[in-house]
């Protein structure tokens, strides 16, 4: 995408913009990214995107408008715009906003094939981003996020990685280098926003399920966790609603309540003086080393020491 010239600055209300659409043909999840300082009489037309769009105000006070409703989003906020919602809005000419925006596919964000950050094997990463995947899926009744404040962090280095792409279109190793690093920001912008959702009030009430047969069945399937696609169809839910419901009944999310499940079973196997490559081979994990940084998260010590001590693991 070419830099816009001062006339088309003026034109859009613009005292600086500078951004990237489309900039990795075989990498399509990245629609664009952009940063923008607005000057007091900018004005944003209507328009939509093909992806899911997360701005963030960094100074002053934007005003966005999605389907006939407007909001004005202060410093450290997020407003999340969906695929094909059509936006436009302005910015308070009293305090004009600096801005950043990406669009993105969140469920394309991890390709496949060669350059696949999240490989075979990597379960519990991957269930980690199956999950905010879905929240994400489900940001419709958080339109706007509060507690972003050095989300910009993020933003300008996706922009700084795509600057310095610009000389390396002729050396598929750096290119593929840079790619993987954008690939890597834009999951960390998607787990901030996610953090930042969950803490977040629902603009609709969600009522209290009793998943007391569903964490049941979990303890069946130790050995072979299932998917979070796979708990929201035994629970009879979206994978977004499920997982909005299930942290708000149990104040866990359901991979840390299926890793403790995990690591319970474990403590009890350990107790029986099982060795720890043995328990970490019964419980599916991939390897005794993988299984016992786990195991020290939950209990706070690795599995060695808690099988001499035998202590209770902690709530």
């Amino acid at each position: 995408m070419r830099p816009p010239d001062r006339r088309e600055l003026v034109a859009g209300g613009f005292a600086r913009f500078h951004g990237y659409t489309r900039p990795f043909a075989d990498f399509p999840a990245l629609d664009h990214v952009n940063e923008a300082v607005c000057a007091p009489h900018h004005v944003l037309a209507e328009h939509q995107h093909p992806t899911l769009e997360i701005l963030y105000v960094h100074a002053g006070v934007a005003v966005w408008t999605v389907a006939g409703r407007t909001w004005r989003v202060r410093p450290g906020e997020f407003f999340v715009v969906h695929p094909g919602e059509r936006h436009g809005g302005a910015t308070d000419p009293r305090r004009p906003h600096h801005d950043f925006a990406v669009g993105f596919d969140a469920a394309a964000i991890v390709p496949a094939g060669q350059g696949r950050l999240i490989v075979a094997g990597d379960g519990e990463v991957a269930a980690a981003l199956d999950e905010t995947v879905a929240v994400n899926d489900g940001l419709a009744a958080k339109r706007v996020i509060p507690g972003g404040h050095g989300a910009e962090r993020i933003y300008r280095r996706i922009l700084a990685e795509l600057d310095g792409n610009r000389g390396e279109a002729q050396d598929p190793r750096r290119r593929a280098l840079t790619m993987l690093a954008v690939q890597c920001a834009l999951i960390e912008l998607l787990v901030f926003v996610t953090r930042c959702a969950l803490g977040a009030p629902a603009a609709r009430s969600v009522g209290r399920h009793d998943f007391s047969a569903l964490l049941a069945w979990m303890e069946t399937r130790l050995p072979a966790p299932p998917s979070l696609a796979e708990m929201a169809v035994r629970a009879d839910m979206s994978p977004s609603h499920f997982m909005t419901a299930f942290r708000r009944a149990t104040g866990r999310t359901p991979l840390e309540a299926m890793t403790r499940l995990r690591v319970a079973a474990a403590a009890r196997l350990l107790g029986e003086r099982q060795s720890v490559t043995a328990v970490a081979h019964e419980l599916g994990f991939s390897s005794s080393q993988y299984f016992s940084l786990v195991f020290r998260k939950v209990a706070g010590c690795p599995p060695s020491a808690w099988r001499q001590a035998a202590r209770p693991l902690p709530p």
